[in-house]
């Protein structure tokens, strides 16, 4: 991936630098919550811009007459001033946007380990074989073996970056002072007609969660 950058254009490279750099700027806080599809084209977004306004001065440089006087260097390094006034003109923009997000702090970008945990699940070689997650009147929600789940949507769960939790539950355990009640066994989770049974939990009901996770080969 590095061979493949350095080989572009340097006015691309330039391009591309200023628009990571724009987006740094301009979403501080969020940036977490955004997936990789969003922050990639966010970023060819300032890019193209950038882009965009250097053709659209060296268009009407062209135009008006205006060309340097001197060497074949010295008109690459006028062409190239045309990308320094836009990359100027995109970081201003992106002051601007992160002016309306002011409220935001850039310590809302220092991970959590919530969030590193997203992450690491979210590795290709990372499996979650169980989960269990204690609600705040101590009751315990199961998902005992997530084999079963392989072929249905998210494979059973999904933890939102928000801490809320969409999960398949095979079991619902009482509280530990409610130990006289039974354990919930559901049955039909998986239904051929109707297909998987979810249960949604917000992160305000949420007192732990315990995941069994494994690296695989």
């Amino acid at each position: 991936m590095a061979i493949e950058f350095l080989n572009l254009s340097l006015s691309t490279q330039f391009s591309l630098a200023v628009g990571y750099l724009a987006y740094i700027i301009a979403y501080p806080g969020v940036r977490h919550r955004q997936n990789a599809r969003d922050a990639i084209f966010t970023i060819l977004t300032f890019s193209s811009t950038t882009i965009v306004i250097a053709t659209v001065l060296d268009a009407i440089t062209s135009y008006i007459g205006i060309e340097s006087a001197g060497s074949a260097f010295g008109n690459h390094l006028f062409k190239f001033s045309y990308f320094f006034f836009s990359a100027i003109a995109i970081l201003l923009l992106a002051c601007l946007l992160r002016w309306r997000r002011r409220a935001i702090s850039w310590d809302d970008d220092i991970a959590s380990a919530w969030l590193a945990l997203l992450n690491e699940v979210g590795r290709p070689k990372t499996q979650v074989g169980q989960c269990f997650v204690q609600l705040v009147n101590g009751r315990v929600l199961c998902l005992k073996d997530r084999r079963n789940f392989d072929e249905e949507i998210w494979e059973g769960l999904y933890l939102s970056p928000d801490g809320a939790v969409i999960m398949a539950v095979e079991e619902e355990e009482p509280a530990l002072e409610t130990k006289l009640e039974k354990t919930d066994i559901r049955e039909n989770v998986i239904d051929s007609e109707w297909g998987t049974l979810l249960t949604y939990v917000p992160a305000e009901r949420i007192e732990r969660v315990e995941i069994r996770i494994k690296q695989t080969n």
